[in-house]
């Protein structure tokens, strides 16, 4: 079920996104883009990602620490591309708040095409949670401490964010 959601997904952003889009995904993910309509429709970069990457990033491109989450995903990403003032917005990784029930976004239900994203059914043991809430915020804390030695300036701009690693500002002040 997963698998079909995800080319589902797949063949959304391939409808959704100008054909000049780059999309980056790692390797693993290649039998899925293959069996969407995104490999036809745009350029594709795949990049490593395993647990060699945490040793290996920031210094060679296109190997990046697997994600568990899309920003999790872009932010080294940005990094890489040289960004020095990167904004967070809507990471507010509050998922346990809504433990064992839907996961309230902030963006419409309707607007979700990831099944997983908001089921109720597909959550996992409280333990199971808790270690990948911990594995979370440990990955974004190491990105903190790249983006320091990398002179890059990262601000979380979500109020109501469980994420503390970075500096809380407003939209207002970094526009």
């Amino acid at each position: 079920m997963e698998r079909d959601n995800f080319i589902k997904w797949l063949d959304e952003a391939a409808l959704q996104l100008p054909s000049t889009t780059t999309i980056y995904t790692p390797v693993c993910n290649k039998l899925f883009v293959q069996a969407s309509g995104l490999a036809v429709s745009h350029n594709i970069l795949y990049g490593l990602q395993n647990s060699l990457a945490d040793w290996l990033w920031p210094r060679v491109k296109y190997i990046f620490p697997a994600p568990q989450t899309a920003p999790l995903l872009l932010l080294p990403l940005v990094m890489m591309l040289g960004y020095r003032k990167i904004c967070l917005v809507g990471c507010d990784h509050t998922v346990l708040r809504d433990y064992g029930g839907f996961v309230n976004n902030f963006y419409d239900k309707n607007m979700e095409v990831r099944k997983n994203a908001t089921d109720p059914d597909t959550w996992q043991d409280i333990v199971y949670e808790l270690k990948a809430c911990i594995a979370l915020f440990e990955r974004y804390a190491f990105y903190a401490r790249h983006a320091h030695s990398m002179g890059i300036d990262i601000y979380n701009l979500s109020d109501d964010s469980w994420l503390r690693q970075f500096p809380f500002s407003t939209i207002e002040l970094m526009v």
